[in-house]
């Protein structure tokens, strides 16, 4: 199957859809990294059929934008990066967390700006957008959703209401930026607790989400957290990634279900700071067929065991 593409002034690379387009992926590379060089590896990366997610999954558009140059704080005389916020130490994200802050609310409000442009070329389907992220691309996203508010997002119907969601999200070994001034992770050597001893989203909760919210500077929706609470996501992490460790990512998840956000978490023994493949693909186009109702089956992977379900929620709160 031959992809069409287009390559934008700013660097977005696009992948349009092969059929009636259904659905936008905006999706974000990993520190030092090129949107194009990020799509042709990305494209490397197959199901058990032998084919690219784009490939899978004909009826959606892939949008991956390009991350500014930005400085280094702590290497100011280095060459400039490109890179969705700046660290202060790679092999310690949480360390000197406050430089993180421009860099992450820029990208936050960028994303936020291609979300607007995609929902009106889907006649305002703010439920057919997917935001998704690798590394530090993750990171963004999940502060994406973290700063995703009622009154910019519409909604799926559902009970007699509309029900104010993305949807879905998607992080690839990734982690949590800001975890002081969110307050709410355990150490970095602490074990994740069973699932069932994660904390139900309550007040003290969307306080730190308020909290985060004010870090970032950006404004509305302080009170409103329908679009965590209702946005599925899928966070997928190797037990080798030597650059983002897997505890990391086990405390993402922690973190995001002590805020109520359902998260279907998948943990593979290999395949380092990257996809894995082909089970991780085959888990991301079960997971967004699942979340998007996109009709394919079960034939969004090869096992046939996996369970047939009727919505999204009974669907995560299995098999999360």
């Amino acid at each position: 199957m031959e992809l069409q593409q287009t390559i934008t002034q700013d660097q977005t690379v696009i992948i349009h859809p092969t059929s009636k387009h259904t659905h936008t992926v905006i999706f974000l590379h990993g520190r030092g990294d090129t949107a194009t060089n990020f799509k042709i590896e990305f494209l490397n990366s197959h199901t058990s059929q032998g084919l690219s997610l784009p490939e899978a999954l004909p009826s959606l558009r892939w949008v991956f934008p390009q991350a500014p140059l930005r400085e280094s704080a702590r290497f100011p005389d280095a060459k400039a990066t490109p890179q969705w916020f700046d660290v202060w130490d790679q092999r310690n994200q949480a360390e000197r967390e406050d430089v993180q802050v421009e860099g992450l609310r820029e990208s936050v409000h960028l994303v936020q700006g291609i979300v607007k442009n995609e929902v009106t070329l889907l006649d305002g389907r703010w439920e057919s957008i997917v935001l998704a992220g690798l590394s530090q691309g993750g990171a963004t996203v999940v502060h994406t959703l973290l700063n995703t508010h009622r009154s910019t997002v519409g909604g799926v119907e559902r009970l007699g209401r509309a029900e104010a969601r993305l949807g879905a999200v998607m992080g690839f070994s990734t982690y949590l930026p800001l975890q002081d001034v969110l307050g709410m992770l355990s150490s970095r050597h602490s074990m994740l607790p069973k699932a069932d001893a994660v904390p139900s989203a309550g007040v003290e909760e969307w306080r730190k989400l308020a909290k985060i919210r004010k870090a970032l500077g950006l404004n509305g929706g302080e009170g409103d957290n329908e679009a965590v609470l209702n946005t599925p996501i899928l966070l997928e992490h190797c037990a080798d990634d030597p650059t983002i460790f897997v505890q990391q990512g086990r405390e993402l998840r922690q973190a995001l279900e002590g805020l109520g956000a359902r998260v279907t978490w998948k943990e593979y023994p290999d395949g380092r700071h990257w996809f894995n493949s082909p089970k991780g693909m085959d888990d991301v186009v079960w997971f967004l067929n699942m979340a998007l109702g996109l009709g394919l089956g079960k034939r969004g992977h090869n096992d046939a065991s996996r369970p047939s379900f009727s919505s999204w929620r009974s669907c995560f709160q299995c098999c999360a």
